[in-house]
């Protein structure tokens, strides 16, 4: 969705006019949102695994699925620029974040909302490794670092109206007749 939130913010999206996709629910906006943050988590986490092996001299080369115990040496998470961008991220929109967490419980309940972050992330996660596999490695991390630069310079406004043109894209409405 990051890709799409992102590649999107002066395309289609804009370009079909306001009543192209009528407003989503609330609740499908939080779920996106969320599922935005969650993307950029997955990726971070990718990137901190390339950044150990930077850190260690060994290649990075291309993304590849996991062969068994890599014999990596866990890096502090502090010192991972691509964790630390996360959590800057994290902060910087915190209180988008909280309320659409908060909405989603509401609407939900706890049990439900912690079942669907975990699905959502495993998910995200398959996709992710899918997507990138064969990528160059430094290629795939400086693009998800620009992801997340971008998203640190929209506004509160800015962000939910990208995840909102972003849902119109990923759920398109029927044309009317």
């Amino acid at each position: 969705m990051v890709g799409v939130l992102l590649g999107n913010l002066g395309g289609p999206a804009a370009a079909q006019g306001t009543d192209a996709c009528p407003k989503p629910q609330p609740l499908a906006v939080a779920e996106a949102g969320l599922r935005v943050h969650t993307q950029v988590m997955v990726r971070a986490l990718m990137c901190k695994t390339i950044e150990e092996d930077r850190a260690a001299g060994r290649p990075t080369g291309r993304l590849e699925a996991p062969t068994g115990d890599t014999g990596r040496q866990a890096m502090d998470a502090r010192q991972s620029a691509s964790m630390r961008a996360y959590a800057a991220l994290t902060e910087h929109h915190r209180t988008r974040f909280s309320g659409w967490e908060k909405e989603i419980i509401a609407k939900r309940g706890l049990g439900r909302f912690d079942r669907w972050r975990t699905e959502a992330a495993s998910d995200i996660a398959r996709r992710e490794g899918r997507m990138s596999y064969g990528i160059d490695a430094e290629a795939f991390c400086a693009s998800a670092r620009s992801q997340v630069d971008a998203l640190m310079r929209m506004s509160d406004g800015e962000f939910v109206k990208a995840v909102t043109d972003a849902w119109c894209v990923i759920n398109p409405q029927p044309a009317k007749r």
